[in-house]
């Protein structure tokens, strides 16, 4: 009874002393890696780091610091500063170290040559990796619900500066356009004059008179007279 009790004493002690039963801390180096890689993949969902690397000036004892707070000044590109506030030797300092971030991310490019103002579709895009660099890049998601802001050649990376929201009526279509009249809602054909996204106001022309009146684009080939 005594050795079984012995043996199961000393189990215990092992298994605390054990080190996958104790958690471990960062470093403040990695602390600090850790928080650069954290916002990045916040901001960019699709990103996926290699390695973060930065540099302190030669007096900081990075590891002998208390961190109390960081903060990146910008998140437009794979490199730049973060701002540091630690405590050391019972003062509160502030130093910035600059970093670098070794990443690829998602991007889409045409398959095709897309020209201006036509709807984006999926099999428009193919999907590719790319090193980061820079942000900038156009979502699926986005894509999906925009038009060409401008024309783009076979092969070009999208980026949101190239989006504008989907055209859903365009010029010289027919649009199906309703009005109230007397509390009645009545419904009429109109020809589009203008193209026009969703809350776009365009102007359009009646087809027996050609009479021009404004309207607002509430669908795909739908307006409301205004």
């Amino acid at each position: 009874m005594l050795r079984y009790l012995f043996l199961s004493l000393s189990f215990l002690c092992f298994l605390l002393a054990s080190p996958s039963s104790h958690s471990t801390k960062l470093t403040n180096i990695e602390s600090i890696k850790q928080y650069i890689k954290n916002d990045y993949l916040n901001k960019y969902q699709n990103l996926r780091v290699k390695e973060v690397t930065f540099s302190a000036r030669s007096s900081l004892d990075i590891e002998h610091i208390k961190i109390l707070n960081m903060k990146l000044l910008s998140l437009k590109s794979n490199t730049g500063y973060l701002r540091l506030k630690y405590s050391y030797k019972n003062a509160i300092l502030e130093d910035s170290l600059s970093y670098t971030l070794s990443a690829t991310v998602q991007a889409f490019k045409a398959k095709r040559d897309i020209g201006m103002n036509e709807n984006l579709t999926s099999d428009l895009l193919s999907e590719v990796d790319i090193p980061f660099s820079k942000g900038g890049l156009a979502s699926k998601g986005l894509i999906l619900s925009s038009a060409s802001k401008v024309a783009m050649q076979k092969d070009t990376i999208i980026l949101d500066r190239m989006l504008k929201p989907a055209i859903l009526v365009r010029m010289n279509e027919l649009v199906s356009a309703k009005t109230s009249v007397g509390g009645v809602v009545v419904e009429s054909t109109f020809r589009a004059l203008q193209n026009g996204a969703m809350g776009d106001m365009i102007k359009l022309r009646t087809l027996d008179s050609n009479k021009i009146l404004q309207g607002v684009v509430t669908g795909e080939n739908l307006v409301e007279i205004r």
